[in-house]
């Protein structure tokens, strides 16, 4: 029997929809899974996804007609297969009618990493789960595979909270509140509190650094003990799809598993640049564990990793350089965020060099001289340091997933939007497989694999997964800038509200930076924010269930939002952008 395709309830007060665009033909051979029509509401669009295989029978409602909700716009069956769209079932494919809120659209993972065909789901029969490495990503999809009735073994060769807790996230971020206390205690005297001079006692920073490492390490341990999952040291690799080899020390053992979640983490990346293996040339994992604050600083490499600890040494008084080789530092970022901070860092004595290109690091006695072409010509700049900060790269080294037959593209391991390896029962999560390299991301990644190991369907949407930059100030967005909107055919509205005009703000003494909304100008939804200022990252949180909810300028206009804070300042943006901003001067 064939299949109706039927306009999809899409909100509660949705009534009916317009077919923008059929993406296949009558008589196309359709895939489940696969985007067959895209429609349109006032306030989203949605794309529609085959329920099954089959030929693409008949289309009943053409590109550019408005039906209400369930009629049926097409039909799915078998060549020859006789239909009567007229009395047919209106079984609806789309978000279920009773659903309280809608269901939303599902966008494909951006970046290199492409889908693979999603193979059947297991349903409850895996009981045995491995996890392959217990960072954020591989510590959460154990936890969840555990509360779901998985019998649970986590394999980490070394420290439970992986690269953020241990080497990354965590103790950046220690060191940049040291840091920022450090530049509070030289501001006090606008606040009226008179201070002695202040002295960094660099030892007890990275004590205090250290002790907060361990605690959230022990505290990841303590959750999957309370949880039951068992947790092995040692290295694991594939012996076949389902046995999973585990090495410690000189001691070689097995486990058999039904599902398999492999959560092998990132590296850094190093440069082919000459020089890069000298003493004195570090990673960001170096550059946590310094003896001494250096005296100057040259960072390659403008992304999250080289701001944030170009802001946080430049804090403790270190002459700081950024080489970077794009136009700007944060490509991803809003242009005009990015120009702000810009100038902040450069306020607070930050050097930075964008288009330009590292050609070699040399010892120079007890310094370094890193070579550069820049944009004013050649430069030879002098540091103590030099930080290799241009990003991060898959690991997925001593594995052996060929024997898995887990499928490996650009170092990348190949997932579709549930998680899902080439392999039915393996997953992956977080930076060996991710688009978005965050561990945020990971650990939704990670409930998203252990989910649909038991039958429950889920997906990943990374739209409202927010970049968050712990420099001073924080810079976090989510969604489109106003480039990316532009680019993708979009009328935009665009409202910004400086944050020199919200009063806790002005209070705080964190008047630098702005909210700006990027808005559909048509309907006004919510298509990106970007935020620069105190508690930014704490902010954005807002911005994403706005983006997740297709919220729309009036909407947030609308919502009531306490006082003083500094969350009124996305309310005044959205206010900016509908034309009626109340503490900000009207932008020209």
């Amino acid at each position: 029997m064939a299949t109706m395709i039927t306009m999809p309830k899409l909100g509660l007060t949705m009534t009916e929809g317009s077919v923008l665009e059929w993406k296949k033909n009558e008589g196309d051979t359709l895939k489940k899974g696969e985007i067959l029509l895209v429609v349109a509401t006032e306030k989203l669009t949605y794309e529609v996804e085959a329920p099954v295989d089959g030929l693409l029978l008949r289309i009943a409602v053409k590109a550019g007609e408005t039906v209400p909700v369930g009629a049926i716009l097409g039909a799915v069956g078998e060549k020859g297969e006789e239909i009567d769209l007229e009395i047919a079932p209106p079984k609806e494919y789309g978000p279920p009618r009773e659903e309280p809120a809608p269901e939303k659209e599902r966008v494909r993972p951006s970046g290199d990493l492409e889908d693979v065909e999603p193979a059947p789901t297991r349903g409850g029969t895996a009981r045995r789960v491995a996890v392959i490495g217990g960072g954020p990503g591989g510590y959460v999809a154990a936890i969840r595979a555990a509360q779901l009735g998985g019998r649970v073994t986590l394999v980490e060769k070394e420290n439970l909270g992986g690269t953020c807790v241990n080497v990354g996230c965590i103790p950046t971020k220690a060191l940049l509140h040291s840091a920022e206390v450090n530049r509070t205690i030289g501001e006090a005297a606008e606040a009226g509190v008179r201070v002695g001079p202040g002295e960094v006692r660099w030892d007890v920073v990275q004590e205090r650094k250290d002790k907060v490492v361990k605690q959230l390490s022990e505290g990841v341990k303590a959750l999957l003990s309370a949880n039951g999952v068992e947790v092995v040291a040692g290295e694991a690799s594939f012996r076949d799809e389902r046995t999973i080899v585990i090495r410690s020390g000189g001691e070689v053992g097995e486990i058999e598993s039904d599902a398999v979640i492999i959560a092998t983490g990132s590296e850094a990346s190093i440069p082919p640049i000459p020089g890069a293996g000298l003493d004195g040339v570090v990673t960001s994992t170096g550059a946590l564990s310094f003896k001494e604050i250096p005296s100057r600083l040259v960072i390659i490499g403008g992304g999250v990793i080289g701001t944030e600890f170009a802001s946080l040494y430049a804090d403790f008084g270190c002459g700081v350089t950024v080489i970077e080789m794009m136009p700007r530092i944060l490509p991803g970022a809003d242009g005009e965020v990015v120009s702000a901070l810009r100038k902040v860092l450069e306020s607070r004595g930050v050097t930075i060099h964008t288009g330009a290109q590292v050609r070699s690091i040399e010892a120079a006695g007890s310094s370094l001289v890193v070579s550069a072409d820049l944009p004013g010509g050649e430069g030879r700049i002098e540091a103590d340091k030099v930080l290799l900060a241009v990003g991060r790269k898959p690991f997925t080294e001593g594995s052996n997933l060929e024997a898995a037959g887990v499928k490996v593209e650009k170092g990348r391991v190949r997932v579709d939007r549930s998680m899902r390896t080439s392999v039915p029962h393996i997953f992956a999560v977080g930076d060996c497989c991710s688009p978005i390299m965050l561990a945020h991301v990971a650990m939704m990644e990670g409930e998203v694999a252990a989910a649909n190991i038991f039958g429950l369907d889920e997906k990943m949407d990374y739209r409202t997964a927010p970049g968050c930059v712990y420099t001073s100030p924080e810079l976090a967005w989510v969604g489109l800038t106003e480039e990316e909107a532009k680019k993708r055919g979009h009328k935009v509205r665009i409202g910004v509200f400086p944050m020199i005009g919200n009063a806790r703000s002005l209070i705080s003494g964190e008047t630098r930076g702005m909210v700006k909304i990027v808005a559909d100008d048509k309907y006004g939804e919510v298509l990106g924010v970007h935020i620069m200022g105190a508690r930014a990252t704490d902010l954005v949180s807002e911005a994403s269930l706005a983006i997740r909810l297709e919220a729309t300028l009036e909407e947030l206009a609308e919502t009531i939002h306490g006082h003083p804070t500094f969350c009124e300042a996305t309310r005044e943006a959205a206010l900016a952008g509908l034309g009626r901003t109340i503490h900000g001067m009207p932008r020209v």
